[in-house]
C-alpha cells in the first residue's frame, strides 16, 4: 500500500507496477462508497496480469486507512486532489488515460465534472449504474458501520440530482449495466436509453451477470466481468 498526503490527510491506495511505466496508459480504479481495496485488489490483480496499464486504486476519506471522514464533498476534494497527484508525478494527461468506476464511485467523478475540465480521460467505464443520487448516498452511508467507514450525514436537498454532472463530460463513457432483481434504487434499461439519447457520448450494453447470480464467487464474478466485458472496452 501507499499513502497520498493531502490537506492534512492521507489516502491509501494500490499501485501496480510500483515503477510506473511511462509506455502504458493509466487506469484509475474507484469503488463504491464502502470503499475497501482489499475487494479492488482482485480487479486489479486480474488486470494487471495483461501487463498494459498502470493501474492505481483509491480509498477515499474514511474508507479503509484513509483518514478523514467520507462525504460527498470530500469525496469530490479527494478525487481533484488524485488527479491532480497522478498529473503532476506521472504526467498522465500526456497519456492515456482510462476512469473505472464501481456504482456509487460515480458521484463524486460527476460533482468534480461541474467543476473541473475532465476532458484529459479517454474514456470512464461504470459498473453497476445507479440511480436517485441523493437517496441512494444517504442509504449508502447508513449501511457502511460494518465496513468500518467513517463517514458524516451531510445534509443532501432532496431536489439534488448529481447526475446532471454529466452535460459537462463529452469524453466516451460506458456503463456497464447487469441484470439482478429488481431494486428500487437502480435505473431501469429504459433510463438508461434516455440518459443515453440525452448524452450522446454515453453507451451502455447490459450483460448476463449480476450480483444477485449464485453460481459465481465474488472473484470469479469479477474475472468474468473483466474478461467478458471490460478488457473489450478498454482495448
Amino acid at each position: 500500500m501507499f499513502y497520498l498526503q493531502v490537506e492534512g490527510k492521507k489516502l491509501e491506495y494500490l499501485q501496480n507496477p510500483a515503477n510506473y511505466d511511462t509506455s502504458k496508459p493509466t487506469l484509475l480504479v474507484l469503488s463504491n462508497s464502502y470503499g475497501i481495496l482489499k475487494y479492488t485488489e482482485e480487479l486489479v490483480e486480474l488486470m494487471n496480469k495483461d501487463n498494459k496499464f498502470n493501474i492505481f486504486a483509491f480509498n477515499l476519506s474514511g474508507q479503509g486507512n484513509s483518514t478523514g471522514v467520507l462525504s460527498l464533498e470530500n469525496a469530490c476534494g479527494d478525487l481533484n486532489n488524485i488527479f491532480d497527484f497522478l498529473n503532476n508525478n506521472f504526467h498522465t494527461t500526456n497519456n492515456d488515460f482510462y476512469l473505472d468506476i464501481n456504482c456509487s464511485g460515480l458521484f463524486s467523478v460527476l460533482e468534480l465534472a461541474k467543476k473541473r475540465d475532465l476532458n484529459f480521460l479517454k474514456k470512464i467505464v461504470i459498473y453497476n449504474y445507479l440511480h436517485t443520487p441523493h437517496r441512494l448516498y444517504r442509504q449508502a452511508l447508513k449501511k457502511m458501520d460494518k465496513y468500518n467507514v467513517r463517514y458524516t450525514n451531510e445534509p443532501i436537498d432532496s431536489n439534488y440530482n448529481v447526475f446532471e454532472g454529466f452535460k459537462f463530460l463529452s469524453i466516451p463513457v460506458v456503463i456497464i449495466h447487469p441484470r439482478i432483481k429488481t431494486n428500487l434504487l437502480r435505473a431501469t434499461e429504459d433510463e438508461i436509453k434516455l440518459l443515453c439519447k440525452t448524452f450522446l457520448n454515453i453507451t451502455y450494453f447490459t450483460p448476463d451477470e449480476g450480483y444477485d447470480i449464485v453460481d459465481y464467487s465474488q472473484y470469479s464474478l469479477i474475472e468474468k466481468v473483466i474478461n467478458d466485458d471490460l478488457r473489450k472496452i478498454l482495448n
